[in-house]
């Protein structure tokens, strides 16, 4: 089978609805939006599990997790 053939199959099939992906990620560029304030959260955790480990490894010892849970709390939003 053909490229043509599947590729006018799509166009004039009833049943197959064809649309061009998005260029722009959502929520980019709306600092308010879900996506956003996931991300922020996403990235604030991350940084926040990276510097727990780097003081276990300069420690050397085992930093308690409830040192993590009270910065995990202080950057996480109410409503989510």
């Amino acid at each position: 089978m053909s490229y043509n053939t599947v590729k006018r199959f799509v166009h004039d099939h009833p049943c197959v609805e064809y649309r061009k992906r998005r260029i722009k990620k959502s929520g980019k560029d709306d600092k308010g939006s879900d996506w956003a304030k996931a991300r922020l959260i996403l990235a604030k955790q991350l940084q926040q599990q990276m510097a727990l480990g780097e003081a276990q490894a300069s420690e050397g010892s085992r930093v308690e997790s409830s040192a993590l849970m009270a910065g995990w709390n202080q950057t996480r939003p109410s409503s989510v």
